[in-house]
């Protein structure tokens, strides 16, 4: 039976967390690239009021329903910006992700719900359709989730991987004690929130978007972790990924 903490392999092989390490191959100890999280559907039309229509999880992957996994290390050992730009609202007095509502996402901050695929995707788009400030303002992001994917490949049969959102982050932060007593068990893993500083509040980036420049991000320790503000241009966070499957 799946639970959370168990481990998941690159080829989409999960390992009981239960299960004697000394018994498994190298190997299949080289192949585990997270944990699993959460079970069950993640897709927010099937989770919340939310629009199947502008659902992109279950468009693009209706399958991934089975649970979340979260990588067992950090992306970069150096915290990071998010972007390179920082985009101002149109001549019209827009936001440059209105475009996108009817067909990514609802953009609306809720820090309860599990985003972090469409919020990705949303990014990704911007990115994509706006050459300049778009590519910009995710730059550093997109680049380091590009490599990781490269780097750390995983089954098709998943997402791959994606920048979590504050609601992936407050799921983890409730198993937290599961997830590093597996993560303690895989040579090169790391816990969870390495490396924070409260002092200078830095932490973990999420796709949660905040406002047009800005993401929350997640700082473990503060009083309200999930409340810190995360400038594309300003703040540096680190990155750690997760996908669905």
């Amino acid at each position: 039976t799946l639970e959370v903490g168990d481990f998941f392999c690159k080829d989409g092989t999960i390992i009981d967390k239960d299960y004697d390490f000394e018994k498994l191959e190298a190997e299949m100890k080289e192949s585990i690239v997270g944990v699993v999280f959460h079970l069950g559907n993640s897709q927010p039309s099937g989770l919340y009021s939310y629009n199947e229509d502008i659902d992109i999880l279950k468009k693009e992957h209706p399958s991934c329903t089975s649970g979340l996994v979260y990588a067992i290390k950090r992306a970069n050992v150096t915290s990071g910006n998010f972007g390179t730009s920082r985009p101002a609202a149109g001549a019209d007095g827009t936001e440059w992700y209105a475009a996108y509502e009817t067909s990514f996402i609802t953009t609306t901050s809720n820090k309860d719900r599990i985003l972090g695929y469409n919020y990705t995707r949303l990014f990704e788009a911007y990115a994509e359709d706006d050459a300049e400030v778009g590519a910009g303002a995710c730059s550093v992001m997109k680049a380091t989730l590009d490599a990781y994917r490269t780097n750390t490949a995983v089954s098709s049969a998943t997402t791959g991987w994606y920048l979590p959102s504050m609601g992936e982050l407050n799921i983890i932060k409730t198993v937290e004690e599961t997830l590093n007593a597996s993560l303690a068990k895989v040579d090169g893993a790391e816990q969870l929130w390495a490396d924070t500083d409260m002092d200078n509040k830095v932490g973990y980036w999420s796709s949660s978007l905040r406002r047009r420049d800005a993401v929350l991000s997640y700082v473990n320790g503060l009083e309200s972790p999930d409340d810190t503000v995360g400038y594309f241009t300003s703040n540096k966070h680190f990155y750690r990924f997760v996908l669905a499957f």
